[in-house]
């Protein structure tokens, strides 16, 4: 079984207002100096905006927060998405419903 090189604490789900910010960590569990950057598989009517959009770990187990920002489109809506950390190796994927 392959093991993820960052992971982060499990999904969640809430209801929020327009443009409340969510704040998550990250975890490597993988090896130490590796960067991942965040990609967002979304419709059109869905914008998540992040703080920043890497993450750099050093060490091994090393935590990082990361935070993001949802704007919905269509707010009466359910709808899904996917954000990817990639190290261009390794994906390790989050599911985001709105």
């Amino acid at each position: 079984m392959e093991q993820f090189m960052i992971s982060t604490i499990p999904p969640f789900a809430l209801r929020a207002q327009q443009g409340t910010s969510f704040q998550r960590i990250a975890i490597n569990v993988g090896v130490s100096n590796s960067t991942y950057k965040a990609i967002v598989t979304a419709p059109s009517s869905l914008k998540i905006n992040f703080e920043s959009n890497s993450l750099s770990f050093e060490d091994l187990l090393e935590k990082k927060s990361f935070s993001f920002k949802i704007e919905v489109d269509a707010p009466k809506t359910t709808i899904s998405a996917v954000l990817i950390w990639s190290d261009d190796t390794y994906n390790v994927r989050s599911p985001i419903v709105v």
